[in-house]
């Protein structure tokens, strides 16, 4: 089992610590473990944080733009973005790779998806 204790990875049969002082982070949705990309605490940064807060320090660091004509940039959009590229390469996944790679429960979601996304 994978925890975490001060910010460090520990091994669920690690001597260092109590198993009471490190934490298993576990997905909400799903219960199993999860490696979030970002966390605080042992929780995951909401997404309505990454968005008005991150993302937008993140384009202004990088000197982009938060916004374009389709709106503000989100996780979200970023995401869709990634899925439309990994459909458009040469050697494209197939929808039903892509589905499970986006986790999505159904096929016409993901089609959705590449449908709605821009092309790189």
């Amino acid at each position: 089992m994978r925890r975490q204790h001060d910010g460090t990875s520990v091994a669920g049969d690690s001597e260092r610590l109590l198993a009471r002082d490190a934490v298993c982070l576990l997905d909400k949705r799903t219960g199993e473990q999860a490696d979030f990309l970002f966390a605080y605490r042992a929780r995951p940064v909401s997404s309505g944080y990454i968005n008005s807060s991150s993302i937008p320090m993140l384009c202004c660091k990088a000197g982009v733009p938060a916004a374009d004509v389709r709106g503000n940039i989100t996780s979200h959009r970023a995401r869709s973005t990634i899925a439309s590229q990994l459909y458009n390469t040469k050697e494209p996944m197939t929808l039903f790779e892509l589905q499970a790679w986006l986790g999505h429960r159904s096929p016409e979601s993901t089609s959705t998806t590449q449908r709605s996304a821009p092309t790189p």
